[in-house]
């Protein structure tokens, strides 16, 4: 992968991830539906990909 594509893909899920942080932050602390519960679930998930992303995309070298 080249360094410019690996840079602006570094760069978009670094993007991804504070808004996931943001949107996580912003669920009230008492989760008294089903529904909350389940979107708050679905949010740390999808930063815990993003995460795992990131370090990949961190390495100098990146092989698809």
């Amino acid at each position: 992968m080249e360094e410019s594509e690996r840079q602006d893909m570094l760069k978009e899920l670094k993007q991804t991830k504070y808004k996931l942080e943001d949107e996580i932050d912003k669920f009230p602390i008492t989760m008294k539906t089903m529904a909350i519960q389940k979107r708050r679930t679905e949010a740390e998930q999808q930063l815990e990909k993003v995460e795992k992303n990131i370090l990949l995309f961190s390495k100098d070298v990146v092989y698809i």
